[in-house]
């Protein structure tokens, strides 16, 4: 059965810390599943987003057993440099930035 589920983001982006904007630009995702598996929502960590340009795909959501994507990978969500901001110089200043603490 195909359907569509919601995506839910969980956690922080650090490269919103730098002045970026997160970008979500699907709402939903659709999915294929027995209706016994189908799942509420999907579920997936921000904080994988730590550069301007950074962007999650189809094949880096953990999807739950039994259920398969329907989409292309193009990106689910992603975080873009402030206008006027110079992405080379964003990146290395992520990238210098401390690391989150767990």
């Amino acid at each position: 059965m195909a359907a569509e589920a919601p995506q839910i983001g969980h956690g922080s982006a650090p490269a919103l810390d730098l002045g970026g904007t997160l970008v979500f630009p699907p709402t939903a995702l659709k999915v294929r599943a027995l209706p016994a598996n189908l799942p509420n929502a999907i579920h997936f960590d921000l904080s994988q987003l730590a550069v301007f340009g950074a962007s999650l795909t189809v094949g880096d959501l953990v999807l739950p057993d039994g259920v398969s994507a329907l989409a292309s990978v193009r990106g689910r969500a992603c975080v873009t440099a402030p206008r006027g901001a110079d992405a080379a110089g964003a990146t290395a200043t992520a990238a210098e930035a401390p690391a989150p603490e767990a």
